[in-house]
């Protein structure tokens, strides 16, 4: 099965800004389709450009890179979580914006339990990290109504991918990543650059500050001094719990009521996650990899343990 994209993308992309009077920050970002992102990044102070006065746009962006850019438009909550990647000791440069990433579920790393931090990152794995971090994926997807409505035409990608739902997301509200086309297609292999890294987290930011909305050139992100929830945390917060050695990591928490905790389990044995009393979690059986959520939305003190291993306890208090 295939999707169609239109080549009315690359126009989008291209000539947005063109009758705009719009100057550059950078004597290298001229009147390019990432112009007004990349003025408004530099504004709000995050982004720099190097020693010689240059952006470099069409530059190829590291995952470690990807991940401060985002988390910097964000806002940062200082997330504390142990990681499970076996390539990152903890103590690099980048380990806040990848704590940050890895406690919202934005990312996963590899199958091989490595996050890969010094590897290009190719347009939709870009994709999958933005459409996470901003947008409720799964919800808008399941909807479908929406999905693919700022394409349509000669450009094809693979809708059996395991991207093709984050770009479905992120095509329903005009964000596709304009660095996956070329003359002839989408190509989801294609390494983004910085220019298309600023031009997409801007765009989501902007998307979702006005309500989730499709993207259009007057819309305007809210700035990192305005005091908005949206910009401390797009969608809703969620803290990951893991189950490990016979522990629940961290064992305590507090938390604003909405919060969603996800327990993974890394343990090698089968593990619960059951309330002591009343309401709270209540899981099934989870076998080595299973996960499970639970939305807090009262407020209190809600105590838990393994049924199959009744000394391993944890909890958390939820406030306003």
């Amino acid at each position: 099965m295939k999707k169609i994209l239109s080549l009315s993308m690359i126009t989008i992309f291209t000539f947005a800004l063109a009758n705009q009077m719009v100057f550059a920050s950078f004597p290298d970002v001229t009147d390019a389709y990432y112009l007004k992102a990349v003025n408004w990044l530099q504004a709000n102070g995050i982004v720099q450009g190097y020693g010689d006065g240059t952006f470099k746009p069409a530059k190829s962006v590291t995952r470690a890179e990807f991940l401060k850019m985002l988390y910097e438009t964000i806002g940062m909550k200082g997330t504390q979580i142990k990681l499970p990647f076996k390539d990152v000791k903890g103590d690099e440069w980048y380990i806040k914006y990848l704590k940050e990433a890895y406690a919202n579920h934005v990312i996963d790393g590899y199958k091989d339990g490595t996050f890969k931090p010094d590897n290009t990152i190719n347009v939709v794995e870009a994709s999958k990290i933005v459409a996470n971090a901003f947008f409720d994926v799964d919800a808008l997807y399941k909807n479908g109504k929406n999905l693919y409505k700022c394409s349509g035409g000669d450009l094809l990608y693979d809708a059996n991918a395991w991207y093709a739902k984050y770009l479905g997301v992120l095509d329903s509200l005009c964000l596709t990543p304009a660095d996956g086309f070329m003359e002839g297609g989408f190509f989801p292999d294609l390494n983004m650059t910085r220019g298309g890294m600023a031009a997409m987290v801007y765009r989501a930011k902007a998307s979702h500050d006005n309500g989730d909305v499709k993207y259009t050139d007057a819309l305007i992100p809210r700035s990192k001094s305005e005091k908005n929830n949206s910009t401390e945390s797009p969608k809703s917060t969620v803290i990951s719990i893991d189950i490990k050695d016979f522990k629940f990591n961290p064992n305590k928490l507090t938390v604003k009521k909405g919060t969603k905790v996800t327990w993974t389990n890394n343990d090698s044995m089968t593990h619960t996650v059951t309330a002591d009393k009343g309401t709270g979690p209540a899981s099934t059986n989870l076998s080595t990899g299973g996960a499970y959520t639970y939305t807090f939305n009262e407020i209190g003190t809600f105590d838990y343990h393994c049924n199959i291993h009744p000394s391993m306890k944890g909890g958390v208090v939820v406030t306003e």
